[in-house]
């Protein structure tokens, strides 16, 4: 279990529960278009992802997820609502914190 990957969820595939899939592989791609606005910048993502076996690499489809967010005060906080597209499809949001440590 502590050399597992967690797929799924705020930190990998927006719009799915955390921990979706589960393995001792994973790839993850995210993709974000935003703008440069003031106090306020939206943006919009799409997120793919996968966990499991290395020899079920191709078998299994990915996760994936998109939706749009807003970062407020240069990133400190940000608010995402994301959407599941495989294989959950309900709507997920978000507030985090991003503060650098």
């Amino acid at each position: 279990i502590q050399r597992s990957y967690y797929v799924g969820g705020l930190r990998t595939v927006r719009g799915q529960l955390p921990g979706t899939l589960e393995g001792d592989a994973f790839w993850l791609a995210r993709g974000e278009v935003g703008t440069r606005q003031g106090v306020l910048r939206p943006v919009a993502f799409f997120d793919v992802g996968w966990a499991g076996s290395r020899r079920a690499i191709g078998r299994v489809q990915p996760l994936r997820g998109a939706g749009v967010g807003v970062g407020i005060l240069d990133g400190l906080f940000r608010l995402d609502v994301a959407r599941g597209v495989y294989p959950r499809t309900g709507w997920r949001s978000d507030l985090y914190l991003q503060a650098t440590l």
